[in-house]
């Protein structure tokens, strides 16, 4: 598949990864047993100044949990957060996770809006990003 995108394939490199996360896997399995993943090897990679980013399919509660283990988090942060689009870059947003105890740490809150106004200055050149939360919280 890469061959077809000649752009893409003058700056990737494809890898054999032995072992995969499994969607139904839980992060912490992921951790244990996931050193030869695939995501395990391209967060690896960033580690050790191969790559500068991962894209990645899988999931994300153990991309996250790998992440923060290898990769580690800037002081002041507890905990990492995702970027992702809508159809505009300029509405980038970053999200929080799926966990309902985070939600009520509202220093977490605050962080999550640092990182994404940080983001928004030095990865979409946006010179004077403003950040908003928005949580949702299942009902009981």
């Amino acid at each position: 598949m890469i061959d077809r995108l000649p752009g893409l394939a003058a700056v990737s490199t494809v890898r054999h990864a032995e072992t995969e996360v499994k969607m139904d896997d839980k992060p912490s399995q992921a951790l244990r047993a996931g050193r030869k993943s695939s995501m395990r090897l391209a967060i690896d990679a960033v580690h050790n100044g191969e790559a500068a980013a991962i894209v990645s399919a899988g999931k994300t509660g153990a991309l996250m949990a790998m992440a923060k283990v290898v990769l580690r988090t800037l002081p002041g942060i507890d905990r990492p957060a995702i970027a992702s689009f809508f159809s505009d870059p300029a509405l980038g947003k970053r999200d929080a996770g799926s966990r309902r105890q985070c939600a009520v740490r509202r220093h977490h809150l605050v962080q999550f809006a640092v990182m994404g106004s940080v983001f928004a200055r030095t990865v979409l050149a946006c010179a004077s990003p403003r950040s908003g939360c928005s949580m949702s919280v299942p009902k009981r």
